[in-house]
């Protein structure tokens, strides 16, 4: 029998022993998350809204919890968490077990916008959550009021620079999503307008049709009223491609804006570090859900198109955002309070 050297000696070294033991543990800990996975869901699962009920958001992520839940086979129970434009509840969520039982089905003002203009939200999108997929996205649609004569931005833009601050446009408010989109394009197209902020759509609209402001950028659904009545002009869309209930209305971009592009998606969200195999058997649940045609409808009665696709699609678009917007909340320059 051969002798044993002592370079060859059968008898671990202290450094062996602990990359040992911990192997052991970090294959224990996947054994165990694992099985937890493939198991999933064993019990009722809950996803956030951070609205109040009936609103769009809400009743969208009602009907797709029902179809999540069938997929599942486990109840999905959606509670309403309101406050700080969303932001309650994005901020409630981040904070739970990453075990993929409680979700929040949140958008750009919520996850994006909110952490850029308010102190008291302290969540990252990036850091403290997980995306699961994108649920659905909503066009903004800017168009001109009765008191002003345009009817392509072009018109618009050379009425601006001929009226510096002369031309105002409405929004919902200081910070919103309607706020930042106009105060890009504005930027982008090196003219000055007047902002006039509102606490509400039905206000803004309501001056913007009795002449009192001139422009207004809000979600399609909101608008489309509006120029089907024949009470306002519509000048462009600001999602990447047209819409399908106003083909004629160009886009943003195309009007001579290349890249332009902004709106409001909602997704499902769960906290950080959620295991990957429950996200996969949660978006697969997902997709199932946007590929139902009462989903489908449901969204599209709501302003919202349904946007299938991958959790690294929604990833890339959270990422998209995260650098995008921040430059938006300077330029227009709404402030943390």
């Amino acid at each position: 029998m051969p002798m044993v050297s002592r370079s060859m000696s059968l008898r671990p070294n202290r450094r062996e022993l602990l990359h040992g033991l911990a192997a052991l543990g970090l294959g224990a800990l996947g054994i165990e998350a694992h099985a937890e996975a493939s198991t999933y869901p064993q019990r009722p699962i809950t996803i956030v809204v951070g609205f109040p009920p009936g609103t769009s958001t809400d009743t969208i992520t009602r009907l797709i919890a029902d179809r999540m839940s069938r997929k599942l086979g486990q109840p999905f129970i959606v509670e309403n968490r309101t406050g700080l434009g969303g932001a309650i509840g994005a901020a409630y969520v981040s904070r739970a077990a990453a075990d993929g039982y409680t979700l929040v089905m949140s958008g750009t003002g919520p996850m994006i916008i909110s952490p850029l203009i308010d102190r008291e939200t302290k969540y990252d999108a990036l850091r403290d959550f997980t995306p699961v997929g994108l649920a659905a996205y909503g066009a903004y649609l800017m168009v001109a009021g009765p008191r002003l004569k345009v009817d392509s931005l072009a018109d618009l833009i050379g009425q601006a620079k001929a009226r510096p601050g002369a031309i105002s446009y409405a929004t919902t408010g200081v910070g919103t999503t309607s706020h930042l989109l106009m105060s890009m394009f504005a930027s982008q197209a090196g003219i000055r307008l007047t902002h006039v902020p509102y606490r509400g759509s039905t206000q803004a609209a309501t001056d913007l049709l009795g002449g009192i402001v001139d422009l207004m950028i809000d979600p399609l659904i909101t608008m489309k009223p509006f120029v089907d009545a024949g009470k306002v002009t519509p000048l462009a869309v600001s999602s990447a491609r047209r819409q399908p209930g106003l083909p004629k209305v160009p886009t943003i971009a195309e009007s001579g804006f290349p890249g332009f592009e902004g709106g409001a998606w909602i997704g499902i969200l769960g906290p950080a570090a959620m295991p990957q195999p429950v996200v996969a058997r949660l978006d697969e649940a997902l997709q199932v859900a946007l590929a139902d045609p009462a989903v489908r409808e449901m969204s599209d009665r709501q302003g919202f198109e349904t946007r299938p696709g991958t959790t690294e699609d929604f990833r890339q678009k959270l990422r998209a955002d995260h650098a995008k917007w921040p430059e938006a909340v300077r330029l227009s320059g709404a402030v943390a309070e």
